[in-house]
C-alpha cells in the first residue's frame, strides 16, 4: 500500500476522534447531556471509549493480516484503499449514533447510516471484479482460492449482487420505514451466502466440463480449520447473549433498586417519584443507547408515546409501570404481566404510605 503509513495513522485517529469530540461537547455543554438509562457522564465517556478501542483494534488487525498477505502486493490500490476507510467511516457513523442520543439531536442518524452503507456496498460492488486472488479480501472459499477463473467468475457475480444490493437499500432508505437494522441483520449475510453458493455451482460445473484445475499456490486447509474454529466460539460467546438477560426489583423501606444484567441498576428513592401508572399496552420505541437482546432491553429509549424515556423490560411483556421522577420517565416490564402487576401495586403502596405519614 502506497503511503501507507500516514494513512493507517489517520484512519486510526479518525476512529478515536468521536470520544474526543464527544468529551469535548460534553464539558461545553453539561446541561444539555442526557440521562441515557440513568449513566453518570463520565460513564457515557467509558463506554464510548470502549466501543471505539474495539473498532480501533478490529481496524488494525484488519491492516495487519491485509499487509502480511503476500498475495496483496500485486493488489488494486483502490481496493485495498477501499477496505482501509470502511472502520473509519463505521466509526463516524456510531459517533453519529452517540451524539445523537447523548444530546438528544433531532437528525435521523438512521437515515444518514442506510444511505452512507448503500454506497459503501455500491462502491465495494463495483472494485470486487477488479479483486485479484488472495487470502484476506474478497469471498474467501476454497473453490475460488483455488482456481483463478472460479476466483474471477465468483467476484463479477458478487459486484453485481453488492451493487444491487446498495441501490436497494438506497431507494428503501428514503421510505418511511427504518430499514437499516433489517439491511444489517437479514440482507447483509446475503452478501456473503450468495457468491459463495454461485462459487461452489461454478464449481460443480467447471469439474462436469473437466475445467477446474487447482492452482496451488494458496494453501487454504489450516486457514479453513481456523476460521471454522473462529465462528463455532464467536457463535458459542454470542448466540447466547441474544437470548440472556434479565429484569428485577428489589424494594428497601425507602427506595427501591431496578436490577438488569449487562447494564447498569438504578435506585429510585420514593420521595422522588412524582407519579406511578400501571400501563395495560405502550410502545417501547427503538433504543438510543444500551443493551438489547431478543429478551430484554436496557438503557436509554424514545418512543412516540414517552419521548426519550429509561426503560428496563422484557420484550415480551405487553404490560408496564411508567414511573415520572424528577422529570424523567422511567417504564419498567417485568417477566410477565403478574409479576408487573405486583411491582406496581407495591411501589404505589410504598408511595401512598408515604404521602400518608
Amino acid at each position: 500500500m502506497k503511503g501507507s503509513r500516514w494513512k493507517i495513522v489517520v484512519s486510526s485517529i479518525i476512529i478515536g476522534l468521536p470520544v474526543l469530540i464527544e468529551a469535548i461537547l460534553m464539558n461545553m455543554f453539561p446541561e444539555k447531556v442526557q440521562s441515557l438509562g440513568g449513566l453518570s457522564n463520565n460513564e457515557i465517556l467509558i463506554a464510548s471509549g470502549a466501543i471505539m478501542l474495539f473498532m480501533l483494534l478490529a481496524h488494525l488487525f484488519c491492516i495487519m493480516i491485509t499487509v502480511k498477505d503476500k498475495y496483496n502486493k500485486a493488489q488494486n490500490e483502490t481496493i485495498l484503499n477501499v477496505t482501509l476507510w470502511v472502520v473509519p467511516i463505521t466509526s463516524l457513523l456510531v459517533m453519529g449514533m452517540l451524539l445523537k442520543a447523548i444530546f438528544n439531536m433531532s437528525f435521523d442518524v438512521y437515515f444518514i447510516m442506510s444511505v452512507l452503507f448503500a454506497l459503501m456496498f455500491i462502491v465495494l460492488g463495483n472494485y470486487l471484479p477488479k479483486c485479484r486472488r488472495n487470502q484476506t479480501i474478497g469471498i474467501k472459499v476454497s473453490w475460488a482460492l483455488d482456481n483463478d477463473e472460479n476466483w474471477h467468475a465468483t467476484h463479477r457475480f458478487a459486484g453485481k449482487v453488492w451493487v444491487a444490493t446498495g441501490l436497494l437499500w438506497l431507494f428503501i432508505s428514503f421510505l418511511p420505514v427504518n430499514s437499516f437494522l433489517v439491511m444489517v441483520i437479514v440482507i447483509v449475510p446475503l452478501l456473503v451466502l450468495m457468491p459463495a453458493v454461485y462459487s461452489y455451482m461454478y464449481y460443480k460445473k467447471q469439474l462436469d466440463e473437466g475445467t477446474y484445475k487447482e492452482a496451488g499456490d494458496i494453501k487454504t486447509g489450516k486457514k479453513s480449520k481456523y476460521a471454522v474454529i473462529m465462528i463455532i466460539v464467536t457463535l458459542v460467546i454470542v448466540v447466547p447473549l441474544l437470548f440472556e438477560g434479565s429484569v428485577g426489583v428489589e424494594f428497601d423501606y425507602s427506595e427501591f433498586e431496578i436490577k438488569t444484567t449487562f447494564w447498569k441498576n438504578m435506585t429510585i428513592k420514593y420521595d422522588e417519584i412524582e407519579s406511578v401508572e400501571y400501563l395495560e399496552q405502550y410502545d417501547k420505541g427503538s433504543r438510543e443507547f444500551g443493551y438489547g437482546s431478543f429478551t430484554i432491553g436496557a438503557g436509554a429509549f424514545t418512543s412516540g408515546e414517552f419521548g426519550d424515556y429509561t426503560l428496563f423490560a422484557y420484550l415480551n411483556t405487553k404490560q408496564g409501570v411508567c414511573i415520572k421522577v424528577k422529570g424523567e420517565t422511567v417504564v419498567v416490564s417485568l417477566e410477565d404481566e403478574a409479576a408487573t402487576k405486583d411491582m406496581y401495586e407495591e411501589l404505589e403502596s410504598h408511595v401512598r404510605n408515604l404521602l400518608i405519614n
